[in-house]
């Protein structure tokens, strides 16, 4: 294949000018022999390529032990030897020792061992660095060889690329796709495939997203740990293109090299294979091997070193139990910030375990006496945990407070334009509803109540990362102002759970409730998000905006009472007799039962004391208040414009939180609340009494109804049904 004429083009063409030994290699690749071994379906080109006896026959175990120089470190490469900056972490070199005719080795710039997946300082990973190649160079095919699977150079993180187009695996595409067998498919489109009729058994992952291409392979990595029972990175070799669709082929390996490489006799064969071999071009460094290699002795090597169908079979069922979206979740932001890694957890420097501080110093942050933009802290295992203190809960509600909170899965941290830490967890979406609905309800109310709550928040959940991932980032914070027909200023807000940038969704109200793993404190939400895997509602083929609030007051709210004003068809208003009840010591965790009058309720202020709430909350001076008038009210009775007349003037106030957020100092319970004056002698005397129903805005589920229709033996198909008209219940990912 003639390649485009590209930088990269020109800088090959630069450097094999100016290094006369690799030139001639690269002129005495195009003599080499090749020819054909069929086995079965497959085929393989085998190419005798002297050029590279050595890192066929290379010492690995020095090598991995550093007992010989890196020859991938700049202070040890030739002067003459030229680099090409890729993603900032990696330099594109030339390949001194070819088999592809345009040979490139993409090499990390400091040295640290050949792993796929170590976080680096400006890149997710090696892998999302390969990802980016693939978009970047779309003309050239991308590889990986594991430590243990064929790399020449185990000691230092490195990709490798060429035109690869003449490779078996790309030539015969057309052919191999059509026996592709799905595995799963993701969200975002990411498909997983099982390969067959190849040399060599492959999992082929096709995608549009890189970060879910990302969680995807990590996932697959997982499986394959399990599956060959190791610590480790799993062995393996990644060859990856973009054709008509970007593809990236993954060959778990079971032995580096085939029992004939080890043989003392004239069976010895010196075949050390690589990704370019799984690729379906064995490189045979040794003339008399490659004239003596027969089929079946080729189609013995792929075996010896490859996994067999079985385990391919096993990867595939444990990486279906293990797949599903993963989600970003902002925790908190802070300036110093203590975490305790309770398993070993791998950053770009390491691996840390244990309680560490981790702080901001010149817009950088600090962690073990070194600075770094941002960090990215992964587990070694797919159960690793860590510990914050001082999460902050209930921001601005009554019951606001401090906890040390316990999390599962990755830790980012990063320096936002405000100069504070922002503290991301990122895991499963599966996992995070665990604690999701044993945080916004009791792990110990009833399970059918937890299986409807784990799809309404993961069709929630789900359809905010859509969002996010089709770049929809409308405001969290609406806001109108005018002026109404007799003059009175109008102000209209609401508030919604959008405007996060650099995560999904955040861990509070604003969002839905995630306080870590330890409030699922028996099997119940375990059980609850197992029973509803990938479930979730969908109106007309859509996912559903599946909103809920604590109690509804008896009637459920219409969306466009509480944010913008449009009907949502299913987020209508529906009677509810079930949660006028006081027996919530199962349904509700601890902090949510410190509030017991939910259902009807009442404040009181004097007249003094509510209009410096109000003057407090507004910043506006109404004066005295002499009245509070419902002007608009929902269907529940929730109120969405209210009129605050004062003495020195007047103001009309919107929608339903806004409301409840003026007249208190946290939050009122809800608007639906009726106005009672009673007069006084002074300011100090004079009453306004709130009379209320239910507690938060009540569109969609109301949680402690739904918990009662669960005691009465209601399936929780029927108690979405009820809250959400027209839904259908669906599986999303498979």
């Amino acid at each position: 294949m003639t390649l485009p004429h590209t930088p990269l083009h020109d800088f090959f063409h630069r450097q094999l000018n100016a290094w006369p030994d690799a030139r001639k290699r690269f002129d005495d690749l195009q003599q080499v022999q090749t020819r054909e071994a069929r086995f079965g379906d497959a085929v393989a080109v085998l190419q005798h390529n002297p050029g590279r006896m050595l890192s066929t026959n290379a010492d690995m175990a020095k090598a991995l032990r550093g007992e010989r120089p890196c020859f991938l470190c700049s202070h040890n490469r030739p002067d003459i030897q030229i680099g090409e900056d890729f993603a900032t972490d990696f330099e594109i070199l030339v390949n001194p020792y070819p088999i592809l005719p345009e040979h490139y080795t993409i090499a990390l710039r400091t040295h640290a061992p050949q792993r796929i997946l170590a976080p680096l300082p400006h890149n997710d990973s090696a892998f999302a660095a390969l990802l980016q190649w693939i978009d970047t160079y779309p003309d050239y095919t991308i590889i990986y060889n594991g430590a243990r699977a064929g790399a020449s150079a185990p000691d230092h993180l490195h990709l490798q690329a060429g035109n690869g187009d003449a490779l078996p695996l790309r030539t015969r595409w057309d052919t191999l796709q059509r026996q592709l067998q799905h595995i799963a498919t993701m969200p975002q489109g990411t498909a997983l495939y099982r390969l067959h009729g190849h040399c060599a058994n492959a999992f082929a992952m096709t995608y549009c997203d890189e970060q879910e291409a990302q969680h995807v392979f990590r996932t697959l990595c997982h499986a394959m740990q399990h599956t060959l029972a190791t610590q480790d990175e799993p062995p393996m070799n990644i060859v990856a293109w973009h054709g008509d669709e970007r593809w990236v082929c993954i060959f778990p390996r079971k032995a580096h090299r085939p029992a004939c490489f080890f043989a003392t006799d004239e069976s010895q064969r010196l075949i050390s294979p690589g990704a370019l071999d799984m690729a379906g071009q064995m490189t045979v460094p040794r003339h008399e091997d490659y004239m003596k290699l027969t089929d079946d002795e080729v189609a013995r090597i792929y075996d010896d070193v490859c996994v067999d169908d079985n385990a391919m079979q096993r990867i595939a069922e444990t990486l279906s139990a293990l797949l599903q979206p993963v989600v970003s979740v902002g925790l908190m932001t802070a300036q110093r910030l203590t975490v305790c890694f309770h398993n070993p957890y791998c950053y770009a420097d390491g691996t840390l375990q244990g309680q560490h501080t981790i702080e901001v110093k010149d817009g950088q942050l600090w962690c073990n006496g070194q600075n770094w933009r941002q960090l990215c802290f992964s587990p070694t295992t797919a159960k690793g945990t860590f510990t914050l203190d001082d999460v902050t809960i209930g921001v601005h509600f009554h019951w606001q407070r401090n906890e040390a909170q316990t999390f599962e899965g990755e830790l980012l941290l990063s320096v936002n334009t405000r100069g504070e830490m922002e503290v991301v967890n990122r895991l499963p979406v599966e996992r995070y509803l665990v604690s999701v609905i044993s945080s916004e309800m009791s792990a110990d109310a009833p399970l059918e109540l937890l299986k409807a709550h784990a799809v309404i928040s993961r069709s929630w959940v789900l359809r905010m990362m859509q969002r996010r991932r089709q770049s929809v980032h409308p405001a969290a914070c609406h806001e109108e102002r005018s002026v109404m027909a007799d003059g009175t200023r109008c102000l209209l807000r609401w508030y919604d759970a959008e405007g996060h940038n650099s995560f999904d969704v955040c861990a509070d109200d604003h969002c839905q409730r995630y306080q870590g793993m330890r409030r699922a404190t028996n099997a119940n939400a375990e059980k609850a998000v197992a029973a509803t895997r990938s479930m979730v509602l969908t109106y007309n083929g859509e996912l559903c905006d599946a909103r809920y609030a604590k109690c509804c007051g008896g009637t459920t709210e219409t969306f466009d009472t509480c944010w913008e004003d449009m009907p949502v068809p299913y987020l209508t208003s529906v009677l509810c007799p079930y949660c006028n009840t006081a027996d919530t010591v199962s349904m509700l965790n601890a902090y949510d039962q410190e509030t017991t009058d939910f259902y009807r309720w009442e404040v009181g202020y004097s007249q003094e004391e509510l209009s410096q709430l109000v003057d407090d909350n507004l910043h506006a001076d109404l004066g005295l208040i002499t009245d509070l008038i419902p002007l608009r009210r929902g269907e529940s009775g929730r109120i969405s414009l209210l009129k605050i007349v004062g003495s020195k003037q007047s103001i009309v106030v919107g929608k339903e939180l806004e409301i409840r957020r003026t007249l208190s100092r946290s939050h009122l319970l809800s608007s639906n609340f009726t106005v009672q004056r009673t007069e006084g002698d002074t300011p100090a005397t004079t009453r306004f009494t709130l009379r209320g129903r239910g507690w938060g805005h009540g569109v969609g589920l109301c949680q402690i109804g739904a918990a009662n229709m669960a005691s009465k033996g209601f399936t929780y198909e029927e108690i979405l049904h009820h809250y959400y008209i027209d839904t259908t219940i669906k599986t999303y990912f498979r």
